[in-house]
């Protein structure tokens, strides 16, 4: 992603000494001051988010900005605002970390700079403002955006990280000269679920920038394997355009060949319908739903994942609720996979986490209380 900032990061790597010297000592210090006492503070018109964090990560370097040395910058500005963009890829906005106020500061910096009318208090703002950007998304990145038991009462996963210590992170990174967009990929989860759903994301916001698909209707209530229906043909393209089939040459365009049922089925077993391959109205619902829903629901899988502890172990057990899979999981491999049976909406599947130190094989089953008493007896 280029933004055209030139200019400002030539003038931050020929920064004169005795300017970079003024800058740390009087005038970092003295905008978080504020802070100390208990006020809030506001950096270019933007609310300061990590109050405590900022600070005791100028403390610590004596107040000396994070982004400029006495003799070049650590980073090129753009490195950073890169780095900002993305977040985007982990299903987060950029909007929420300074994105847009930091471009602005950056391009009238840039302007007063080329006139020689930059104070050194407007070059410590926005030093400040790059900190608390990037405190913000580390801490979004290690533990997500949001509490997950303030918002679900089932969940009960314990996540089980050590706290991330972001200043001390965040320094260790200025001295190894990390580039900040390899930071911020530090932070998040490094398993392979996540990779394919940020590679998801990636694809289904390339198509986001085509016009919309309209819904596709039948001509009958199901389509079921070899048969035709004028709907076929839009299908095979909808199937092709979700990466479930490639693009071929086919004579009758109308029939709902075995290529397509492979397709249908795996549409299924991704959506935890049942796998019959037969297009009727929950499969067909699967098939509209929208791009920008897709996307939505990537974005908040990607953020459950980052609720989940940051290890399971060498071997673990994956329940599936919206799936209905059962799934043994080692970090490579897929060692059985059977359907499960999970709650309803008014009774919902608790989510949760524990260590597993045996299993039973063929076990009794007895009726839980609850459903024999609310559903049993009232039959």
């Amino acid at each position: 992603m280029i933004f055209g900032f030139l200019a400002l990061g030539l003038f931050l790597t020929t920064l004169n000494p005795v300017c970079a010297q003024e800058i740390s000592e009087r005038f970092i210090r003295e905008r978080l001051e504020g802070l100390e006492q208990g006020k809030h503070l506001r950096i270019l018109g933007n609310p300061l988010y990590s109050s405590v964090v900022v600070p005791t990560f100028y403390a610590s370097r004596r107040f000396q900005p994070a982004w400029i040395s006495e003799k070049q910058a650590h980073y090129s500005v753009e490195d950073y605002l890169d780095a900002i963009a993305s977040i985007a890829t982990h299903g987060l906005n950029p909007d929420d970390y300074h994105f847009k106020s930091l471009v602005k500061a950056a391009r009238r910096l840039s302007t007063a700079l080329q006139e020689g009318t930059a104070s050194p208090r407007a070059i410590a703002e926005f030093d400040i403002l790059l900190t608390d950007a990037f405190v913000l998304m580390a801490s979004h990145l290690y533990m997500g955006k949001v509490d997950p038991e303030s918002i679900r009462a089932e969940w009960k996963i314990q996540r089980g990280r050590t706290e991330l210590d972001i200043p001390g992170k965040l320094e260790a990174a200025i001295q190894r000269k990390l580039s900040p967009v390899q930071i911020v990929e530090s932070l998040g989860p490094q398993n392979a679920m996540y990779k394919q759903m940020q590679d998801a994301l990636a694809y289904y916001k390339s198509l986001s920038r085509l016009p919309e698909k309209g819904p596709i209707t039948l001509s009958k209530p199901l389509i079921r394997p070899d048969e035709s229906d004028p709907a076929v043909p839009l299908i095979r393209s909808r199937l092709v355009l979700l990466l479930l089939m490639e693009a071929r040459e086919i004579d009758d365009q109308e029939r709902y060949d075995s290529t397509m049922v492979l397709a249908i089925k795996k549409l299924q077993a991704q959506n935890g319908l049942n796998q019959d391959g037969i297009i009727g109205r929950g499969t067909l619902e699967w098939l509209n739903m929208g791009i920008g829903t897709r996307i939505s629901l990537l974005e908040a899988n990607l953020e459950r994942m980052r609720w989940l502890p940051e290890s399971y172990g060498e071997k673990y057990v994956w329940v599936n609720i919206a799936d209905q899979r059962m799934m043994l999981l080692t970090p490579r491999d897929t060692l059985f996979d059977v359907r499960a049976i999970i709650g309803r909406d008014y009774r919902k599947t608790p989510v949760f986490q524990a260590q597993m130190d045996h299993l039973v094989f063929s076990p009794t089953w007895t009726i839980p209380p609850t459903i024999l008493r609310n559903d049993v007896i009232p039959a």
